[in-house]
């Protein structure tokens, strides 16, 4: 069977804080669907909800607003969302090695 969108469960508990503003794309909870870009303001606390094949990550904060955001990990590490190292964008990060 083929799965029915490229976003998987990927729920944590870990909490990530945004550390200045950014813009990210708002989506639909249930559907997925892209709803229009909406910013993060610094401070905001978020966690994991989805994660995709395509390098896409749902990030769901306090409210239940879901963001997404495209991690890019080709310019090496760490890894970075439009530009931007995630560690300049988000305090919180766990990373394993």
């Amino acid at each position: 069977p083929l799965a029915l969108d490229t976003m998987s469960d990927a729920q944590s508990e870990a909490i990530l804080t945004a550390k200045s503003d950014y813009d990210a794309w708002t989506v639909d909870m249930y559907s997925g669907e892209l709803l229009g870009y909406g910013t993060v303001e610094a401070g905001t606390e978020l966690r994991i909800y989805a994660a995709g094949g395509n390098n896409a990550v749902d990030l769901i904060d306090g409210g239940g607003t879901v963001y997404r955001v495209w991690v890019d990990a080709s310019g090496g590490w760490p890894q970075s969302i439009d530009g931007a190292a995630t560690t300049d964008l988000f305090d919180g990060i766990m990373f394993a090695g």
